[in-house]
């Protein structure tokens, strides 16, 4: 019963789910008397990757971080204030380079989403914020079915941002913008398993 209410359409997609694990690179906050590190350290998660061409799919991905909060002053002190998880719930597209190869696939993907910073020791309050992240890689598929997926990422969860809108005798404009001062990265391996 259930087939009969999805699209033709919707029912030929293929489907790629991928584990994975890697290393991030936790970032770093500046502030007045020093700055404030995230500390580097293993990230896990999971990206779904659903057919729209060959070259093209939409990639919903989650990823986390459990973390140190170490503060560094500029009188050469470290302390750890709080630990930290830092999730990544991200949603866009995957760009597939077409070289002709089905078991080694190159590829560029980048995503709009959220950042969620959770203090485990209960002294801060949760913050979520805007994130954008750029990453490419590799696919390399052994069997039709089972791959695994190689790739870097550009992590930036934003902290700034506004918009404008504004009129004149030369007609109406505006715009938006958004700054960060962390940068995360991070180089996962994972398994793919197409459905």
């Amino acid at each position: 019963m259930l087939a009969l209410l999805i699209p033709n359409n919707v029912i030929a997609q293929r489907f790629e789910v991928s584990p994975f694990t890697g290393f991030m690179l936790g970032g770093r906050v500046n502030y007045y008397n020093g700055y404030l590190k995230f500390e580097d350290g293993q990230d896990w998660g999971v990206i779904l990757d659903v057919n729209v061409s060959y070259e093209q799919q939409i990639e919903l991905s989650y990823s986390r971080l459990n973390t140190s909060v170490v503060q560094h002053s500029y009188t050469n002190v470290e302390k750890i204030i709080d630990k930290m998880t830092i999730d990544y719930i991200q949603l866009g597209s995957l760009y597939q380079f077409d070289i002709n190869h089905d078991a080694f696939i190159p590829f560029f993907a980048g995503t709009l989403g959220a950042t969620v910073f959770t203090a485990q020791d209960g002294g801060y309050a949760q913050t979520t914020t805007f994130s954008i992240t750029l990453g490419g890689g590799v696919k390399i598929f052994p069997t039709e079915h089972f791959g695994i997926r190689l790739q870097a990422r550009l992590l930036l969860p934003m902290q700034w941002g506004g918009m404008g809108i504004g009129c004149g005798t030369g007609g109406c404009g505006g715009g938006v913008y958004t700054s960060t001062t962390i940068a995360q990265g991070d180089f996962t391996a994972g398994i793919i398993i197409k459905l």
